[in-house]
């Protein structure tokens, strides 16, 4: 599993999908859940800030966990996002990608993110939010230990890191998992997001 990334090291103020972070010291960015229109973007930007994933790995991700995908809307367009994975049985939200464009580094939009995720994973009843983050990615590692992530142990060439939840009392006692879409839409999207990346991808080459 790929670790998570961060950009930026601000105080976090999100206050949940599809509302709009205030500006003390921030950069003003809305959160939101991603939609058919977001895929084309959201493909270029995984691209972007993890070069290392191949377009196969990124059409997974998208396609299989678009429902647990949020992005950071500015005025110019989406600037960043996250993807987790929820492990019903575990009680816990796996965070497996963090990221934000270059070029709002410093303007506290992880920080939001993070929050968001905290927040989303909490009110869906997840007692822990998990990752695991590599040894020599210094500036994750102070990202996240300075949101209250603690480091447990080890993971290969990997740091195992875990941060307890505080559970929404009006959520459910279980975790509950991603909303599903009936079988045709979700079907109907997913060939809709390959023709789109398969365009994207014709031009980007010419």
């Amino acid at each position: 599993m790929n670790s998570p990334r961060q950009k930026s090291t601000a105080p976090s103020s999100a206050k949940g999908p599809g509302t709009v972070a205030p500006s003390h010291g921030l950069e003003k960015i809305r959160i939101r859940e991603i939609s058919w229109m977001d895929w084309r973007k959201l493909a270029a930007l995984f691209q972007g800030i993890f070069p290392e994933l191949t377009t196969k790995e990124i059409s997974h991700y998208i396609r299989h966990y678009e429902d647990t995908i949020a992005v950071a809307e500015a005025s110019e367009g989406i600037v960043g996002f996250y993807q987790f994975t929820p492990r019903i049985g575990e009680r816990t939200a796996w965070l497996n990608y963090l990221g934000v464009l270059p070029s709002h580094h410093h303007g506290g939009v992880g920080s939001q993110l993070l929050r968001d995720f905290e927040m989303r994973a909490a009110q869906m009843g997840f007692r822990q939010a998990e990752f695991d983050v590599l040894q020599q990615n210094q500036r994750a590692i102070r990202f996240y230990e300075k949101h209250g992530y603690a480091r447990s142990h080890p993971v290969d060439n990997k740091f195992r890191y875990r941060k307890t939840l505080t559970v929404n009392v009006h959520a459910a006692g279980d975790p509950q998992p991603a909303r599903t879409r009936p079988y045709l839409a979700r079907v109907g999207r997913r060939v809709l997001y390959l023709m789109l990346v398969g365009l994207s991808l014709l031009f980007a080459n010419h």
